[in-house]
């Protein structure tokens, strides 16, 4: 947090650190929910007569989504409950499922990962101000940066949602035969 806090605090002068660590997770946690941008990946063989596949992530996150898949082909017959994916039907044979969780920050964090300080700096740091300068009657309080700085968080969170899309997008492309009309 500290990374982010030294850009922000000369801006909203006054602002006790506490605060902008606060406001600094809050917009992390909503950057990373609303764009996906935050992802790990990984595998899970489900042994036959299963129907469970676990699902591990890192220490400080909290799972925003989920994208399940058996050899590039989506799995849409699961139902979450806390960090397993139960499915519909148990498996017939070993099955490997690839998985791609979304991340973000948990409320608890204390620490944001590199990846958002390296390639998201801006959005989460524009978020960060944005909140802290909506509030109002403080010292550091500016709606009119608070609004500025809004629209560079959401410039920044579709460049996010973009990448992520392209990261993502497992689907095959097919052409259908229709009749023309």
């Amino acid at each position: 947090m500290d990374r982010f806090t030294k850009h922000i605090m000369p801006q909203v002068p006054g602002c006790p650190k506490a605060v902008i660590e606060a406001e600094v997770l809050r917009a992390a946690i909503t950057f990373c929910s609303d764009s996906w941008i935050w992802q790990s990946k990984l595998e899970e063989t489900v042994l036959s007569g299963d129907d469970e596949i676990p699902i591990s992530i890192p220490r400080n996150s909290m799972m925003v989504g989920v994208y399940i898949a058996i050899d590039g082909r989506e799995v849409n017959t699961y139902t979450l409950d806390g960090l397993a994916a139960i499915l519909d039907d148990a498996v017939t044979a070993d099955t490997l499922f690839e998985i791609t969780v979304f991340l973000a920050p948990s409320r608890a964090a204390v620490e944001l990962p590199d990846i958002l300080y390296n390639e998201w700096f801006t959005g989460i740091e524009s978020g960060a101000r944005a909140l802290l300068m909506v509030m109002p009657e403080k010292p550091w309080s500016n709606p009119q940066l608070a609004l500025a700085n809004q629209q560079q968080m959401f410039v920044e969170l579709g460049k996010a949602k973009m990448k992520a899309r392209r990261i993502n997008d497992q689907s095959r492309l097919r052409v259908q035969r229709r009749p023309f009309v």
